[in-house]
């Protein structure tokens, strides 16, 4: 069986679109596992579907290279937006205009700000972030810190996490640098199924002097390390603020593995996120029987 495919990234995080309103993939974990493979599909963190939305514009829809489907992704919203645009699936939907998405994490509203010769700037309104998530399971393992806002953390394998939802759940840690084997930390704290039962996201933060600048890398929930992650650079500039680290209300640079997106807590409390989606290659994927 044969299927019209996209492939985009933003800031470095792979996925491949699709247009799926007609239901042509009918198993979307199985499917994203056999087309995310290097060796044998295409490649990629992901596996977008548009899918038609009774509520608002569009629907997407997401799965992890291991067939997992988590609520949002930052990142990947970009590239939908920008896919949406290209197919004309909203008709007359353009530049400077809006779009409406139905995701896991509820509704999420993009922008497109410009686009040409396949790379494109989205702004993206987050929503609010949330600081107690049904993600996080042993009320035990978790300290309450009331300053300013009432948030979570943990000490985990003697490093504190502060725990941020962002529709999906993120455990950020501070770090005076990169220079230590941080994958194989992230995997046991995503693993930790006492205090996550679903598993989570776990970022790693350096702040810079200028305290309008972090620099992060990310290990997925589903995915393992990858270049860069949309909510992972929300989570942990709201992470900063609320330990003095950034100041709300002002842009800050999150510099990712695959690229810099600028991020505002605003002082409605929605973050906004901006950063580019560039397609890299169209085509036809013949799924083998």
């Amino acid at each position: 069986m044969q299927f019209e495919i996209s492939k985009f990234h933003g800031t470095g995080n792979s996925f491949i679109l699709m247009d799926n309103r007609d239901g042509k993939v009918r198993n979307p974990p199985d499917f994203a596992v056999n087309i995310c493979d290097k060796n044998f599909g295409i490649g990629a963190d992901g596996l977008i579907l548009v899918e038609d939305s009774t509520v608002h514009d569009t629907r997407m829809r997401i799965f992890n290279a291991d067939g997992s489907e988590p609520e949002m992704c930052g990142n990947g919203i970009r590239c939908f937006t920008y896919f949406v645009h290209e197919k004309k699936i909203l008709s007359g939907r353009g530049v400077g205009e809006s779009f409406a998405i139905e995701t896991g994490a509820g509704l999420i509203r993009t922008r497109l700000v410009s686009e040409k010769d396949g790379l494109a700037q989205v702004e993206v309104d987050m929503g609010k972030p949330a600081f107690v998530s049904p993600a996080i399971g042993n009320a035990e393992a978790v300290s309450v810190v009331h300053s300013p806002t009432e948030y979570r953390r943990a000490r985990l394998a003697d490093r504190d996490y502060t725990f941020v939802s962002m529709g999906n759940p993120h455990a950020v840690t501070f770090v005076e640098d990169f220079d230590f084997s941080y994958c194989a930390v992230g995997e046991a704290v995503e693993k930790n199924r006492t205090v996550f039962p679903q598993g989570t996201n776990v970022e790693f933060v350096k702040v810079m002097p200028d305290k309008r600048t972090l620099e992060m890398r990310v290990w997925e929930r589903g995915c393992g390390e990858t270049l860069a992650c949309g909510t992972g650079a929300c989570a942990s500039v709201v992470a900063a603020t609320l330990q003095g680290h950034a100041t709300q209300g002002v842009d800050t640079t999150v510099r990712l593995r695959g690229g810099d997106l600028v991020i505002r807590w605003q002082d409605d409390n929605h973050i906004v996120m901006l950063g580019g989606a560039q397609r890299v290659i169209t085509g036809t994927y013949f799924l083998p029987s």
